[in-house]
């Protein structure tokens, strides 16, 4: 389930962030990747709404990396 699920997060950051696949690793941060940045962060945040079909209370700040995205998403 987790790697599906990291599947589905790295196909939509990517195409959210505008890059190949294989740039989106594990170990990216909000901050220190440069096409993250604050209007893609709340397209992404929008993006995995839809995509996972949830509504998130936690403030988006709060996601940071695809880590803690897959963590917060199982």
């Amino acid at each position: 389930m987790e790697n599906e699920i990291s599947k589905k997060l790295q196909s939509l950051m990517a195409e959210t962030f505008d890059v190949s696949e294989d740039k989106i690793k594990p170990d990216i941060q909000k901050g220190s990747f440069t096409p993250w940045d604050s209007l893609n962060h709340l397209k992404l945040f929008m993006g995995i709404e839809e995509a996972f079909d949830i509504r998130s209370e936690e403030h988006t700040s709060e996601l940071q990396s695809p880590d803690h995205l897959v963590c917060r998403l199982l």
